[in-house]
């Protein structure tokens, strides 16, 4: 089936880690967008668990943070975050970094 979406997904390849009570570890974010993004991991994950992230931007000396993000959906070793708590200054960082890979991609 189709998904529907809101927000187009940027692909990306980057490095991710997350922890919470259920797991901890880390991975490739595959995709972005301002409300969340996909992972790809070794590990196994269920869904409906809620973790601490850090994303590790290309070009950037600190990770950005995101203090609350739930699995909304896991599948084998890929798995989708929905940011649900993240800080003014750490969404900027996001909204610069996908402005900048829309950039790219048209010109």
């Amino acid at each position: 089936p189709m998904e529907h979406r809101h927000v187009q997904r940027q692909p990306v390849r980057f490095p991710v880690s997350f922890s919470g009570d259920l797991i901890d570890g880390d991975g490739v974010v595959i995709n972005l967008t301002t409300s969340g993004c996909g992972v790809r991991t070794a590990k196994k994950v269920m869904g409906r668990s809620y973790v601490h992230v850090l994303l590790h931007l290309p070009h950037e000396d600190k990770p950005m943070k995101v203090e609350l993000a739930a699995i909304r959906w896991a599948d084998g070793q890929v798995f989708g975050l929905e940011f649900i708590r993240i800080g003014i200054e750490q969404q900027r960082r996001l909204r610069e970094y996908l402005n900048f890979l829309e950039r790219k991609v048209t010109q």
